[in-house]
């Protein structure tokens, strides 16, 4: 027997269950987490909020770890999420290139549709703090560790496969875009999700680090909140230009570094 097969032994369930599983436990948590803190008590200020999130941060993140130790037998190591030079180098390129892809969009999207830039917002800068703290705290970070780190090593398949089916099901994550958005926008906000965890998939292997993939989970949001304070474009056709240019750069970065993704 090899080690791929002493470690594949070493799993429970099938790789698709264990996907699976993951997917309907976030699901859950997310949820019932909200319906709790709704039921107990509704945060009024900043700081109340961001408690909040940083608590439901670190029941998300136990939770994938319990997952880890439970289900696959398999070290913390194996979400890629070490704190090293690797690590760093994979956040600052995957926020270089998302604060690219975002910025560029917000900038192309009034001179391509010929639409108004939309007033700033008047939330101004003093809402930073809390954006970041939703940005990478209670999202980037959580579900990029979930869907980019754990999926990555349990799904047990070659990168372009992995990478696709991570996307997928993160894309299935946000299926109440449907309920939240209107028309032709809800299908954009919908495949939105795909488009990013597309680009965080690649960089995670381009990379080598899932700090990478948190970089471009929370840098949307990021400058998605500084071009909103600039008063650039942030309607469908943004959204649209966004998600094209998300995929246009991983197919770039895969078909410039195909021995990464072999």
């Amino acid at each position: 027997m090899n080690t791929s097969q002493v470690e594949n032994s070493s799993r429970r369930f099938k790789p698709w269950i264990r996907a699976l599983i993951l997917f309907l436990v976030y699901e859950f948590l997310t949820i019932g987490l909200a319906f709790l803190i709704n039921s107990l008590f509704s945060p009024q200020t900043e700081l109340q909020i961001n408690i909040v999130r940083a608590v439901m941060c670190l029941i998300y993140t136990l939770s994938i770890l319990l997952l880890l130790k439970v289900v696959d037998r398999k070290p913390i190591s194996y979400l890629k999420l070490q704190v090293n030079k690797k690590g760093l180098i994979g956040f600052i390129v995957g926020t270089i290139i998302t604060g690219l892809v975002v910025v560029g969009a917000a900038f192309l999207a009034p001179l391509i549709f010929k639409e108004q830039l939309a007033v700033p917002d008047d939330r101004g800068w003093n809402m930073f703090f809390s954006a970041f703290m939703a940005a990478y705290v209670l999202q980037g970070f959580p579900e990029e560790l979930a869907y980019r780190g754990y999926l990555n090593q349990t799904l047990e398949k070659k990168p372009i496969p992995t990478i696709l089916i991570s996307a997928l099901l993160f894309m299935a994550m946000h299926w109440n875009h449907f309920f939240t958005y209107q028309g032709i926008l809800a299908f954009f906000e919908f495949t939105y999700p795909f488009a990013f965890g597309l680009l965080a998939g690649v960089l995670l292997y381009w990379t080598g680090s899932t700090w990478a993939a948190v970089a471009v989970h929370g840098g949307i949001h990021i400058f998605d909140t500084i071009t909103d304070n600039f008063g650039m474009l942030n309607g469908s056709y943004r959204t649209l230009l966004t998600s094209f240019l998300m995929i246009l750069v991983s197919v770039i970065i895969i078909l410039k570094n195909p021995e990464k993704f072999r």
